[in-house]
């Protein structure tokens, strides 16, 4: 049996094999050594749910009232803001920070978080696609058709495809590891200080 600390629980040998348990409840934080005789997915998941801001970020943003995915509960002074911009009315400025941000901002999740008709997301969404600010394709496992310029990172399940702008912004689970406020303000502060979602020139080596 390793010397692990109390999380590493022993279990039943079989054969030449010996087969340990992992107790949750028991590990001392991130820095546990049990974690390192855990699988890699499982280890970064414990050690996401032991770091401490995961609690904030899934918290709902004091005086909200609405789905705070939705930029005009969670930071409306930033939808005027892209209004202005951009030239857009209010859906088109709300799904375009949406899509700046959010990880998977899929159809269904969109009209649920905004309260919108399949007419409203469909306006929206041609309104980006009329400003440039969005192209539209078909991804695999997506759920929506448009998408921010530039590279697109596909992945297995269960973690989801991204455009690559956002993975900066994103933890080792695809999780941003912030709340959802300072996501858009994150998103939305690189687009007003230049670094805009856009494709690259390839420099071609001879």
């Amino acid at each position: 049996m390793p010397d692990a600390g109390p999380a590493l629980v022993p279990g039943a040998p079989w054969a030449r094999y010996g087969f340990h348990h992992l107790a949750p409840a028991r590990l001392s934080g991130i820095d546990d050594p049990a974690l390192g005789f855990a699988d890699e997915a499982t280890a970064v998941a414990l050690r996401t749910v032991l770091s401490g801001w995961i609690d904030e970020v899934v918290a709902t943003p004091a005086g909200a009232a609405g789905d705070p995915h939705d930029p005009r509960v969670s930071v409306p002074d930033l939808v005027g803001e892209v209004r202005e911009r951009h030239g857009l009315d209010s859906e088109a400025a709300v799904y375009y920070l949406q899509l700046l941000a959010l990880p998977a901002p899929v159809d269904k999740s969109v009209q649920k978080w905004n309260g919108w008709p399949a007419r409203t997301l469909r306006a929206a969404r041609q309104a980006l696609i009329d400003a440039g600010l969005v192209v539209s394709a078909k991804r695999a496992r997506a759920g929506r058709t448009v998408f921010l310029p530039g590279g697109w990172q596909a992945a297995r399940a269960p973690r989801l495809p991204v455009e690559t702008w956002k993975i900066s912004m994103y933890g080792d689970l695809g999780i941003p590891p912030m709340t959802l406020p300072r996501l858009f303000r994150t998103a939305w502060g690189r687009v007003t200080d230049g670094d805009v979602p856009r494709y690259h020139d390839l420099e071609e080596t001879r």
